[in-house]
């Protein structure tokens, strides 16, 4: 029984990275911090230096 929950583990932690791996890509590459300032700030003609206080306030300008 020991055996098997360990190779269940073993199985789930792939797909676990993986899983993880994929959310995160598409967080930032279909919903970049820019894009997503344009959409909060509501405007059609957004500054960048608007956008770079929105995401310095959000806390996208940081390294992960």
């Amino acid at each position: 029984m020991l055996a098997y929950l360990v190779r269940r583990l073993l199985y789930a932690l792939p797909i676990l990275i993986g899983v993880n791996v994929i959310t995160f890509a598409l967080f930032f590459v279909v919903n970049t911090p820019d894009d997503m300032a344009r959409m909060q700030l509501g405007v059609k003609r957004v500054t960048p230096e608007a956008i770079d206080k929105w995401k310095a306030q959000r806390g996208y300008d940081k390294p992960l």
